[in-house]
């Protein structure tokens, strides 16, 4: 079985909503706050792909466009889910990912973005893709970027927490090296919360990715109340799903 943290963060919202999704297979409507975030995610990576090869050590590197706020509205302008998003305020989009982008200038380590992975773990294969990875010589650090609004480390979301755990898990089966600091960034907040692994394990503690993955694996999908007024399937569920074909 091959579960991702994506999918591991469903069933934490909701087990019912796992079900509806992975097991039945049933989609709703693309929400424009979900394409909102693959924008800004996207815009970032071309952004940090572009500072990478600025910073390569060739002495000639061609038609390389500058790093400048009107570059970073290029992106955004001209992303095939701009045009899905007629009602985004662009001049706003544009200050949430540049006043992020800032908060970056301290961080002078070569990182890799987009890291796929696929582990053993606890009987399945955890799967996943990091945002980023900062390589220093003190040790990794791995970053996730998150659309939402976040001003205070208490109000990240336990689902937060619970991915930046599965790359923790990951990062040992990838690294010899151990994770220094796990990195989450609002855009929209302006902020990075930093953890070390030990206060990463506190928030968010590896048994409770153990305990999901068991729960999947004995298909135990029941309701969770208190998540179906952000559900799509909210006029429909009901207590306790049985057929699991």
């Amino acid at each position: 079985m091959k579960l991702s943290s994506s999918h591991l963060t469903c069933y934490l919202k909701c087990p019912q909503l796992y079900y509806f999704l992975y097991i039945q297979k049933r989609f709703p409507h693309i929400s424009d706050k979900a394409y909102y975030g693959t924008l800004m995610h996207s815009a970032l990576e071309k952004w940090f792909n572009l500072s990478n090869e600025h910073n390569t050590p060739q002495m000639f590197i061609d038609d390389i466009a500058p790093l400048n706020k009107e570059t970073l509205l290029s992106f955004i302008q001209n992303h095939s889910l701009a045009k899905k998003l007629t009602n985004m305020d662009i001049p706003q989009t544009l200050e949430y990912l540049w006043n992020f982008i800032q908060n970056y200038n301290n961080i002078d380590t070569h990182y890799i973005h987009e890291k796929s992975f696929a582990v053993p773990y606890a009987g399945i294969t955890l799967t996943g893709r990091i945002d980023q990875i900062h390589e220093d010589t003190d040790g990794n650090s791995i970053c996730e970027w998150k659309s939402r609004e976040i001003h205070n480390k208490k109000d990240i979301p336990l689902e937060f927490l619970l991915q930046l755990q599965c790359y923790n898990i990951a990062s040992k089966h990838l690294w010899t090296q151990p994770v220094q600091k796990f990195i989450l960034g609002s855009i929209k907040g302006k902020k990075l919360f930093s953890f070390s692994p030990e206060e990463l394990e506190a928030a968010c503690p590896e048994s409770t990715v153990k305990n999901i993955i068991e729960k999947i694996q004995n298909q135990d999908f029941g309701k969770t109340i208190d998540y179906c007024k952000h559900c799509a399937f909210d006029k429909e569920c009901h207590p306790n799903p049985t057929n699991f074909e």
